[in-house]
């Protein structure tokens, strides 16, 4: 499946997982300035990678959802936790890797693959404020 055929849900929390490294990248620019941070590269790569990381998790449980749906539901319960299996598996080595490599901050991959979370929560709150300015406008 290619990127122009996700789901319209997963597209938009694509958007609010960029949106939200952003945001606490800006956060982190005030932190290097205040605190006085060293190698603050170091952080963001640490971030930036979990954001990525995150990016590409939903696109996997996109892909397993959507294939998913079609199968019986023993057969769909097996394969998505295989596909379960498959996401844990890659979070530990991206973890491992950035740990070993020492190439950024293992904090911040975990504060940027939060970015699913805070993107999976704010959902419906945009979409319910998009959906009534819509509306709205429409009058």
């Amino acid at each position: 499946m290619a990127m122009g055929k996700q789901t319209k849900a997963c597209r938009q929390l694509l958007a609010g997982i960029v949106c939200y490294g952003i945001f606490v990248q800006f956060i982190l620019l005030g932190a290097y300035w205040w605190f006085s941070l060293k190698e603050p590269g170091y952080y963001a790569a640490g971030l930036w990678t979990g954001i990525l990381l995150a990016m590409f998790l939903v696109i996997l449980m996109d892909r397993s959802i959507v294939y998913a749906v079609d199968l019986e539901p023993r057969k769909a319960a097996s394969y998505q936790s295989g596909r379960y299996l498959v996401r844990a598996v890659t979070v530990v080595a991206v973890f491992a890797l950035l740990a070993w490599s020492g190439a950024g901050s293992v904090l911040m991959a975990f504060v940027g693959l939060w970015s699913i979370k805070c993107s999976a929560y704010l959902y419906p709150v945009i979409q319910k404020q998009i959906f009534q300015k819509r509306t709205d406008e429409g009058d």
